[in-house]
């Protein structure tokens, strides 16, 4: 779910753009996995379209909340496995000063299942 700040100041920051491997239980991800991520300030959520994996890893996934307030929150990566959102062992920081120009933020994502 995109999130929209009311009252926020300014135009919202360039998103931060993710690509990276991602393993499930120690093994590289199937294809068609889907990956997605949230970034929580106060009671506002916002979350990523979700991407798919392929040949084991991820590409393109964007998050952007809508104000540069969100600066230096904490990421949090899930994978959606067996019908629930299974939190990687990795997070992010989200960067307000990046530009157009920026590249890709590569993060490879590890994700343990209760039934591992």
């Amino acid at each position: 779910m995109p999130c929209r700040a009311t009252g926020a100041a300014g135009p919202p920051p360039f998103p931060n753009t993710f690509q990276g491997s991602v393993t499930i239980n120690g093994e590289a991800a199937a294809d068609g996995v889907e990956i997605y991520a949230e970034i929580i300030k106060g009671d506002l959520i916002c979350a990523t379209p979700s991407v798919l994996t392929s040949e084991g890893g991820y590409m393109l996934l964007k998050i952007g909340p809508p104000s540069i307030l969100f600066g230096g929150d904490t990421i949090t990566f899930y994978a959606w496995i067996d019908g629930a959102g299974v939190p990687a062992t990795e997070t992010a920081m989200f960067n307000a000063n990046v530009s157009l120009l920026d590249p890709f933020i590569d993060l490879d994502l590890t994700f343990t299942t209760s039934e591992s």
